[in-house]
């Protein structure tokens, strides 16, 4: 979602070679809205040749890097303050991807 607009990607692979080299400066972000959400899409990212990367970052087995984040964590962090660390604390992010529930 964009702007509250849905919309889908056509990617082409082109060929670059070395003179035109992904890099992390490019990612897709996921929003979920559940555990089994989080769980599910990172599972099929790492289980299917990805890796798992800091703070919900997972780079995919082409290399694409993925973020897999709780819509209620990307939308408490803007606000900052007290709001935003009591959202945090409900979140431990293991390896990488972010987990529903309290941090202790």
């Amino acid at each position: 979602m964009v702007g509250g607009v849905g919309f889908s990607v056509s990617l082409r692979e082109r060929g670059g070679g070395p003179t035109f080299k992904h890099s992390e400066a490019f990612s897709f972000q996921v929003a979920t809205d559940t555990q089994e959400q989080t769980d599910r899409h990172w599972d099929a990212i790492v289980g299917n040749g990805g890796e798992e990367s800091a703070c919900d970052w997972c780079p995919d087995r082409w290399g694409i890097s993925w973020q897999i984040t709780p819509r209620i964590l990307t939308g408490a962090l803007p606000a900052g303050g007290d709001e935003a660390r009591n959202v945090a604390r409900l979140f431990k992010l293991r390896a990488g991807a972010a987990e529903f529930g309290p941090t202790d």
